[in-house]
């Protein structure tokens, strides 16, 4: 049910986002409801602060920035504060591997990722579709000047920042190993991450479509 909710929480953030797009401009108010939305999905799971990312991207003052991250993050900070403080028991601690772990872990965290990405049965072609319509994107457009850039680089970032936990983390509580690890929960994390990519597929298809309608019409007012 967590991911779920935070999901949900996602599909907040990008009808934010989308309504900046539509009035031009970014406000104090939305500013603070996006630091909202990202305080909520720290609390429901940690790496709900992964979301942290976004005033990073958005178009707005360095000092915002700052501000707007910095008041986001306070309940998760406040968190780690107590279990460090009452030393609660966590599942998941974290290490710098060494040499020769850390490029085999690299090795398992790329098998793994293009494993869950092929995997037919689990996303058909939503994921292809989607890494398409990313590229394509990014191709033709600057992030300063499009949001659907903005959604493509959060979803990259956001991944990286998955990616660096599976790095560096281990089980403090029951042996696992990491193939296994990866793949008991890489469909969760993208699960979390396929808001910010499935409305880039509706663009890309919606300037398609566009396109083609204009295309038509010309023919058809040439004849």
């Amino acid at each position: 049910e967590a991911d779920i909710f935070l999901v949900l929480i996602y599909w907040i953030v990008i009808f934010l986002i989308v309504r900046m797009k539509s009035i031009k401009k970014v406000t104090k108010a939305q500013l603070f409801m996006l630091a909202g939305c990202v305080a909520l999905a720290s609390s429901i799971k940690s790496e709900g602060i992964f979301l942290l990312s976004i005033f990073f991207l958005l178009p707005i003052p360095f000092k915002k920035k700052a501000f707007f991250s910095l008041l986001a993050a306070i309940p998760f900070l406040f968190w780690q504060y107590v279990v460090h403080t009452h030393h609660f028991v966590v599942d998941i601690a974290y290490h710098a591997p060494g040499f020769s772990e850390f490029f085999t872990r690299i090795t398992i965290i790329l098998f793994q990722t293009g494993r869950e990405l092929a995997q037919y049965g689990n996303w058909y072609l939503f994921w292809p579709i989607a890494l398409l319509s990313g590229m394509i994107t990014v191709k033709q457009r600057v992030i300063s000047q499009s949001y659907e850039c903005l959604f493509f680089f959060l979803f990259l970032v956001m991944l990286l920042e998955y990616d660096t936990i599976y790095l560096f983390s281990y089980f403090t509580t029951r042996p696992t190993e990491m193939p296994a690890y990866l793949s008991s929960s890489l469909d969760r994390v993208f699960l979390h991450l396929s808001p910010f990519v499935f409305l880039l597929v509706v663009f890309r298809c919606v300037g398609i479509f566009r396109g083609t309608l204009r295309q038509l019409k010309f023919k058809l007012f040439r004849l």
